[in-house]
């Protein structure tokens, strides 16, 4: 599921929560759908290198992004299930599925 460029697309419109604007409908929507479309450990993984790690793609923009999903996750009463942070170990998340529900 996580190809960082993609979330970092996706999550865009965030960018101006780092700014002190509240979060935009289209920063929540496009939050809460980057989190719940992480539907395995891999996904889970994946999703949290791209928001942590500042190297990976468009110079360092997926750190802004990360930082942004952050700012905004309380706003949108959107649950990320790890500390947006470099010292985050993103191999430590699997996705658990209980009861079959998501």
């Amino acid at each position: 599921m996580c190809i960082c460029g993609q979330v970092a697309y996706n999550l865009r419109s965030c960018i101006y929560t780092l700014q002190g604007a509240a979060p935009t409908t289209a920063c929540c929507s496009a939050l809460n759908s980057t989190v719940t479309q992480a539907t395995t450990s891999a996904d889970l993984q994946g999703l949290c290198t791209c928001l942590t790690v500042a190297d990976i793609s468009i110079s360092g923009f997926n750190k802004v992004v990360g930082l942004a999903a952050d700012t905004a996750a309380d706003q949108c009463e959107v649950t990320i299930p790890f500390k947006i942070s470099p010292d985050t170990n993103c191999t430590s998340y699997v996705f658990l599925n209980i009861g079959g529900k998501k």
